[in-house]
């Protein structure tokens, strides 16, 4: 008890998340603001699967034109309200230029790191246990990653690179020299490392 709902709660609590997150976005973020407003859109109401289809898709490519118009990476670091920033850290650039991320000591001590470690322990890491991140130790998530997993008593392991095959070869070394107990890991990363093994001739 507590732990489970009806579903039909859960589609009405989801609802509520979202318009909140919609209403914060339109009056606290001017950057989403504007965008809006830019394509006729104002949230009116409460939210649900027909008003939510209104609501204007933002990609990162409207993001970067934001920063570089306003030669700023404050663009969508409104978020933080007034709580001072304690970490920038940078995204991977995938599109030939590096968007920012800001965070507070909240982001890092906060719910964020609460939720993260809870899912950390559902899935068996302990206090004690070496765990590999693939997450890149500049990238916000591993920063964040990297301090759950610290909360919790483990030990982060984070290898340079990103999640691309010319770093597979830093990824492999640090499984097989620092021997981490838990691999937070997805399918695709799995398939190069595997490849790797069979490059190298190694028993994977």
């Amino acid at each position: 008890e507590g732990e489970t709902v009806l579903p039909e709660t859960l589609v009405d609590e989801r609802w509520k998340a979202i318009g909140t997150l919609v209403e914060h976005a339109y009056g606290r973020l001017p950057f989403y603001r504007a965008f809006w407003n830019g394509q006729g859109f104002a949230p009116k109401g409460p939210m649900d699967a027909a008003a939510f289809r209104k609501v204007p898709m933002t990609r990162k490519h409207d993001l970067v034109r934001a920063v570089m118009d306003g030669r700023s990476m404050m663009i969508g670091a409104e978020a933080l309200l007034g709580r001072a920033p304690s970490n920038v850290v940078m995204t991977s650039g995938t599109m030939g230029f590096n968007t920012f991320a800001i965070v507070s000591d909240y982001d890092l001590d906060g719910a964020s790191t609460l939720a993260q470690a809870r899912e950390l322990w559902m899935i068996k890491v302990r206090a004690g246990m070496r765990v590999l991140s693939l997450s890149p130790a500049w990238h916000a998530l591993g920063l964040q990653e990297s301090r759950a997993i610290t909360r919790i008593g483990a030990v982060p392991v984070l290898p340079w690179g990103t999640l691309t095959p010319r770093f597979v070869g830093d990824i492999l070394n640090a499984v097989t020299l620092l021997k981490p107990e838990h691999l937070l890991i997805t399918a695709r990363a799995v398939r190069m490392l595997l490849a790797e093994c069979d490059r190298l001739r190694l028993d994977p």
